[in-house]
């Protein structure tokens, strides 16, 4: 009977989605996941809890704070281009004790992404649709850069108030999510194929031939190749002409 029970439990887990996430340029979605109590994760596919809930014992004289912090896991593994702005950002948190809403708490946002940070603030939406918190677009600021390097780390934090006692559910496994529709994303192990070469070692290449490659960090590529000395136009058969000459009609006196 435990024989059984772990292959259907090992089942079980193979079955699962596999939660990674990355600012990528084939991943726009990123959900909300809590696979369990304090390891909550952004993630590219739906993955853990269906629902998170718990019970509030705030005051209007001193509000509870309620603090989610999804990390992006693992970090960050490719170079990236972060977009201008965020979309379709939807968080579904609900109250049971107040269906119309107008006691529902402002829910505040930030995104840590490198060494920038972005916050907003969403209010209830009015009305019975779902999700009751939704932003069509959220401006990054991309004061401290623009660019993801792998291994930086990223993280959101949604946090709410509540000066009354209440019962609140988040919904998650797809219901809490935002899109990042990245511009453009490498991975640099990949791409760092070039030639090894350096200043002192140059690399020996065909002139006008194409090379594959990328300057990674602090890297530089270097090559040595020959060319074919070419005579000015309208120059006669058999002319020689010195090497600093140049028969440019903009600068006549250019040396190369």
């Amino acid at each position: 009977m435990r024989l059984a029970l772990l292959v259907i439990a090992t089942v079980a887990i193979l079955s699962l989605p596999f939660a990674s996430a990355s600012f990528q340029m084939e991943d726009d979605v990123q959900h909300l996941s809590c696979l369990a109590e304090g390891d909550c994760r952004l993630t590219t596919v739906p993955s853990g809890e269906d629902i998170v809930s718990g019970q509030s014992q705030g005051t209007p004289f001193s509000p509870e704070r309620v603090l989610f912090e999804f990390e992006l896991y693992p970090a960050q593994d490719e170079l990236a281009l972060l977009p201008e702005r965020l979309e379709n950002v939807e968080v579904d948190l609900r109250f049971d004790d107040d269906p119309t809403r107008l006691t529902w708490p402002d829910v505040t946002m930030t995104l840590v992404h490198g060494d920038g940070s972005t916050s907003w603030t969403m209010e209830a939406n009015d009305g019975s649709a779902w999700p009751a918190y939704s932003e069509d677009e959220v401006e990054l600021d991309l004061d401290e850069g623009r660019v993801m390097w792998p291994g930086d780390r990223a993280r959101l934090l949604l946090s709410f108030s509540v000066d009354r006692i209440a019962s609140w559910t988040l919904h998650l496994y797809g219901d809490s999510t935002f899109e990042m529709d990245v511009a453009w994303s490498a991975d640099p192990d990949a791409a760092d194929v070039d030639e090894p070469s350096s200043r002192s070692s140059p690399a020996a290449v065909e002139f006008e031939s194409a090379h594959d490659g990328a300057l990674v960090g602090g890297e530089s590529d270097c090559f040595s190749f020959n060319i074919e000395k070419k005579k000015p136009w309208g120059a006669h058969p058999g002319t020689s002409f010195p090497s600093n000459f140049n028969n440019s009609p903009r600068n006549p006196n250019s040396v190369f």
